[in-house]
């Protein structure tokens, strides 16, 4: 609970000679477990004065929106690698140096009153992806998946959190949580998310971005009776019933553009480490689709293209109880007993892949979005491929660009109570 006083000031965003006239924003005078601050950029019926029953109010996309400094609501985020002291985000905008191949778009989830009000999309499919033997699915059904920048690690389903266990040793100790053999990071597979029906963009996500160093309260290694040296694991077990939590340990390898007027998320694999920049200004919303336009130097705008989707009326439905409300998760590091660990539990297990395939299979039907009784519904599917010409900072007129210390935790939902 965050008690406090609202009011509005202007602010400045970075460098950047922008400013946001008489912002909305709440100064806490008390909170219980809200150590940090969130700066609220998701949908405005998810304010927390809204959800309340209040009014919303306008948030920063809503308000540069109005005042005329970006053309639609849309923002893209680029976290970059766990070694990277910063990453960025750009308002109206998109960096297309930031990730290779394409931007692929897939619609939210409305929610069993048909309101699209988080960032929730459609996961297909989760595959481990074995540099010899190939890739090999550890996913049972579609399920709703909040791309949430605020949550630390990720949380899957639990069966596909149980393959993940048994693939890379991982124990769950009553101090730490779920730890693993640092050794696992080496490992060259990766694990691959898949959004949408056939066609829908894959993510894949280097085994070391889900694996963080481990230290005690003397910032001394976690090591056992050998030496050997154990980390957290960056992924965690859903409770069934409840949306997939996808955090930064996904979101590092994917840029990620959430395009709220379209309610729309586009997803690219990320380059880590890029120092190049090509900033690309979106237009406004059409029909649904979000459009990129010309950049102010002249150069070519990138292309967008839509297809339809093949919903298949037997995948699984998203129902209403999948879809409920959720917010920012927190790791959990009070389960389980105390263990006695061995040099050899973390062991990559790359022999159990073929046993996998011979179980599971991917399943690529999946409703756009569903009530109660799982009613199929069409969406579609944008693709934006990033061929923009370089703009270090657009005018007041175009993308807004911001640097972000990865120390400072970014969420798209509002959490003051007042």
């Amino acid at each position: 609970m965050v008690t406090g006083d609202i009011f509005t000031d202007d602010v400045g965003i970075g460098d950047s000679p922008v400013i946001i006239q008489a912002l909305q924003m709440a100064v806490a005078t008390e909170a219980t477990n809200e150590p940090l601050g969130i700066m609220g950029i998701g949908f405005d019926t998810f304010e927390s004065a809204a959800v309340q029953g209040g009014q919303p109010y306008p948030n920063v996309p809503d308000a540069l929106v109005k005042q005329g400094l970006i053309n639609t609501r849309a923002y893209s985020l680029y976290l970059d690698d766990q070694e990277a002291a910063t990453g960025s985000i750009i308002f109206g905008g998109f960096d297309a140096a930031k990730f290779s191949g394409e931007l692929s778009a897939v619609p939210m989830i409305p929610d069993a009153n048909g309101v699209v009000d988080q960032m929730l999309v459609a996961l297909t499919d989760v595959q481990i992806n074995d540099p010899q033997d190939g890739p090999a699915s550890i996913f049972s059904t579609a399920v709703p998946a909040l791309l949430d920048s605020g949550t630390t690690i990720s949380f899957l389903p639990t069966d596909t959190f149980a393959y993940l266990v048994s693939f890379t040793g991982a124990v769950n100790d009553q101090t730490y949580g779920w730890i693993l053999l640092c050794s696992v990071s080496t490992y060259t597979g990766t694990l691959d998310y898949s959004f949408g029906d056939q066609g829908g963009p894959t993510i894949s996500v280097p085994f070391s971005e889900v694996i963080r160093p481990l230290t005690d309260p003397d910032g001394n290694p976690i090591t056992d009776s050998s030496g050997n040296e154990y980390c957290s694991f960056g992924i965690g077990p859903q409770p069934d019933g409840e949306p997939v939590v996808l955090g930064d340990t996904f979101l590092r390898s994917a840029y990620v553009l959430y395009d709220l007027d379209s309610q729309l998320i586009a997803l690219g694999q990320t380059l880590f480490n890029s120092a190049q920049s090509e900033i690309v200004e979106l237009g406004a919303s059409q029909d649904g689709i979000v459009v990129a336009s010309g950049s102010p130097d002249g150069g070519s705008a990138p292309t967008v293209t839509v297809s339809a989707l093949s919903v298949g009326a037997s995948g699984p439905a998203l129902t209403e109880t999948a879809t409920q409300r959720v917010g920012p998760q927190t790791e959990n590091t009070d389960g389980g007993s105390a263990i006695t660990v061995t040099p050899t539990v973390g062991a990559v297990q790359t022999g159990g892949l073929a046993s996998l395939r011979a179980t599971k299979t991917k399943g690529v039907g999946v409703t756009g979005g569903s009530g109660a009784g799982g009613t199929t519904t069409a969406s579609a599917l944008a693709t934006v491929t990033g061929k923009g010409a370089a703009s270090p900072m657009l005018s007041p007129s175009g993308a807004v660009w911001v640097l972000l210390a990865m120390g400072a935790v970014f969420s798209m939902v509002l959490s003051f109570q007042v």
